[in-house]
């Protein structure tokens, strides 16, 4: 019974003290629960970090290139990919690539609203690659686009 009764202590964290591989064992423990908490604080920290520092989604700088050649009757965005984010002192700069398709045919060297921004149709159906960057202000309410500057290589 006495024995049982010692068993039953050892196995107890203060039975450690005075056994030198109990000690070590209990030690080991400790440095793993205290490197499970720093691991578990870390990525909360990094979660936190990457959500405040977040730009504008790639559906925010679509709908901006939407809206911007919705105003016109010669192209429409068919694809639009995010490839980089530059957050800078004034503003956020979303680089983009885009697809964007032609609506209707225009006679050579006519002038299209489109042409003043390095974009330019010439025959209905055609769909013509285009990159740039978007830039972004923060507000109040979000990110808001300002200006963009679409260039067709």
């Amino acid at each position: 019974m006495i024995g049982s009764l010692c068993a039953a202590v050892s196995t107890l964290p203060f039975g450690a003290l005075g056994h030198p591989h109990k000690e070590k064992e209990m030690k080991n423990s400790t440095q793993k629960q205290v490197k499970r908490y720093l691991w578990t604080l870390g990525c909360f920290a990094t979660i936190l970090l990457m959500s405040c520092s977040s730009g504008p989604s790639e559906s925010q700088g679509q709908k901006f290139l939407e809206d911007y050649y919705g105003k016109t009757e010669y192209a429409k965005v068919k694809s639009f990919s995010k490839t980089n984010g530059i957050e800078k002192p004034n503003g956020y700069f979303l680089e983009f690539e885009a697809d964007l398709e032609c609506l209707r045919d225009v006679e050579p060297g006519y002038r299209t609203f489109a042409d003043d921004f390095g974009f330019y149709c010439t025959k209905a159906g055609a769909v013509k690659k285009t990159n740039g960057s978007i830039r972004f202000e923060k507000t109040e309410n979000g990110w808001r686009a300002v200006e963009g500057l679409p260039k067709t290589p």
